[in-house]
């Protein structure tokens, strides 16, 4: 845990409005009682957290709220034509078509009643990236994992899209 900083100041959701994490970024911090208030108290300040794929599902519920699912070892990966959109939200606001190749792995089967699904897995319909309010905040989570395949060269330009729209939603939403 030395490369993850999970002391920080939940107050810098002033200057830094949106906490991205990494895939893989919650390894063994569901049961960290202290960074769970932290995460919750950023998100509850007016922070956006913006949370990509988690090797197992459970991992996901570090995120304030009550979110699971499963996670990358738990189910198969999928790219072309792995999700759409059931619905449209500005977040993610960059597309003009309704179905995406990127690079997903996981699902969500908990979250909170007052979750938008934005993009729903291709193979069982079930949500790849949600996005609920938290206090003042918001919390973004996906099953995408193009952090690691752009260091891996697996990734493509839908995958840099989204990206660009959530980080850009995130901050420049007035919460």
């Amino acid at each position: 845990y030395d490369l993850i900083d999970t002391d920080f100041a939940p107050q810098v959701a002033a200057t830094y409005p949106v906490l991205l994490i990494p895939s893989g970024g919650l390894f063994g911090l569901e049961g960290s009682a202290s960074f769970r208030a932290r995460l919750a108290q950023y998100a509850s300040q007016g922070g956006v957290i913006l949370a990509s794929s988690q090797q197992r599902g459970y991992e996901f519920s570090a995120l304030p709220g009550g979110l699971s699912g499963y996670g990358w070892a738990e189910d198969q990966s999928c790219f072309g034509a792995s999700v759409y959109f059931p619905q449209y939200h500005q977040a993610l606001s960059g597309f003009n078509r309704s179905s995406l190749t990127a690079l997903v792995d996981g699902y969500f089967t908990t979250y909170p009643t007052a979750t938008v699904s934005l993009l729903d897995r291709s193979k069982n319909g079930a949500s790849a990236a949600v996005l609920y309010p938290y206090g003042d905040g918001y919390v973004i989570a996906t099953t995408i994992y193009a952090d690691w395949g752009r260091s891996n060269f697996q990734y493509g330009q839908d995958d840099v899209r989204i990206w660009r729209d959530l980080i850009a939603w995130g901050a420049l939403i007035e919460t």
